[in-house]
């Protein structure tokens, strides 16, 4: 993969500082550096606790690579000098005599400094499950499926991230302009679907696994080999799609043709896919449903997003090293043409001279300074 120069990334002469703690913050000034900005960060006093996590329990070489990745082509601040950019991370230490930015503070925290949830400890599941992201996954027995760790976090430092680059674009204010990000507030855009049912259809009950309301088929089905997905929802698609599978009498079933009124027969339409889906394997069915313009799409598993074509061509990934093996991960998903962002990724400059202490503080509520 060609290496992008930090000097030609669009972002190069802008100053982040990172007080860390929390994926949020971290992804946050993640995405700055990406884009060339020079980012040195402050780790908690007791040490960031995403150095020892294993992104696979049984990978020893894994450990760390989650923080690697976050922290790529930042620096260890060994001062507090004025930044242009101060980025508050979700479980960061409190304390004073932080720099006054330049521009703006942003500061993260799980649900904000205001409302009923205000003083609550966060994690991904709490505010994915009072976002509404959690009650309707799963199977419809037991307790509902957590959709995973760090989904809410990632998403409350895009947060920030936008609000930062929102406020870079404005210029240099008069004084440094403070925005507060709350997760949970970020969080809430993924329950748009939910939100439009709740308003449309009333309180939903867990669906179960692979269904979805209103419309019907909206699935994922094992074949040969692979996964499809499919979504034949208007008429003439259904027709094709039941065509191609060799099901007439899905297709002639009167009570089959109108969308909305599937769902309530989706274990038997799913019972007669189930006896094709083996009969060829994902690519060969994604040919076919190009073929009778059914919209149908191959899901890939990891390795399978490596080697997309689509994603290839694109250059979506950028290569990040961590100890003695070479990665692709996921390249920050804002681009511009003609200053691209930084496709291999530098590790985090651990041997820079370590960084001065914050003196805590005991009212954490106290206001941070210039701000």
């Amino acid at each position: 993969m060609t290496k992008t120069s930090r000097h030609q990334a669009p972002l190069v002469g802008v100053t982040v500082l990172e007080i860390a703690g929390g994926v949020a913050g971290a992804y946050c000034a993640k995405l700055f550096a990406d884009l060339g900005a020079r980012v040195s960060r402050v780790e908690p006093t007791s040490g960031d606790p995403m150095r020892s996590v294993r992104l696979d329990p049984d990978e020893p070489a894994t450990e760390g690579l989650y923080h690697s990745y976050l922290n790529a082509g930042k620096q260890i601040a060994n001062d507090l000098e004025a930044y242009d950019i101060l980025i508050l991370g979700e479980s960061a230490e409190p304390a004073h005599s932080l720099p006054s930015p330049r521009i703006a503070t942003i500061d993260i925290s799980w649900f904000g400094t205001e409302g009923p949830y205000a003083n609550w400890t966060g994690t991904d599941l709490i505010t994915q499950a009072l976002a509404g992201m959690v009650y309707h996954v799963g199977p419809t027995e037991g307790p509902p499926s957590f959709p995973g760790d760090h989904q809410a976090a990632l998403i409350g430092g895009l947060a920030g991230y936008c609000a930062g680059m929102a406020a870079l674009i404005g210029g240099v204010p008069k004084s440094p302009q403070r925005f507060e990000i709350s997760i949970f507030e970020a969080i809430v855009i993924m329950s748009e679907l939910q939100i439009c049912n709740a308003e449309t259809r009333g309180p939903l009950p867990r669906l179960g696994v692979n269904r979805f309301v209103p419309t019907c088929p909206v699935s994922i089905h094992r074949c040969k080999e692979g996964w499809i997905g499919i979504t034949p929802i208007n008429p003439a698609q259904w027709q094709s799609f039941c065509a191609m599978m060799d099901l007439p009498e899905l297709a002639s079933d009167p009570v089959l043709q109108i969308p909305r009124e599937r769902f309530a027969h989706a274990a038997r339409m799913e019972a007669a896919f189930d006896t094709r889906f083996p009969l060829r394997t994902a690519e060969e069915w994604a040919e076919l449903g190009r073929k009778h313009k059914v919209p149908m799409v191959i899901v890939p598993d990891a390795q399978g997003i490596l080697d997309h074509p689509i994603f290839n061509a694109r250059k979506s990934l950028a290569s990040l090293t961590h100890g003695e093996k070479t990665y692709r991960v996921p390249l920050t998903p804002f681009r511009l043409q003609e200053t691209p962002p930084i496709a291999q990724l530098d590790a985090s400059r651990e041997n820079a001279p370590p960084a001065t202490p914050l003196p805590p503080v005991e009212d954490s509520t106290a206001p941070l300074a210039g701000v």
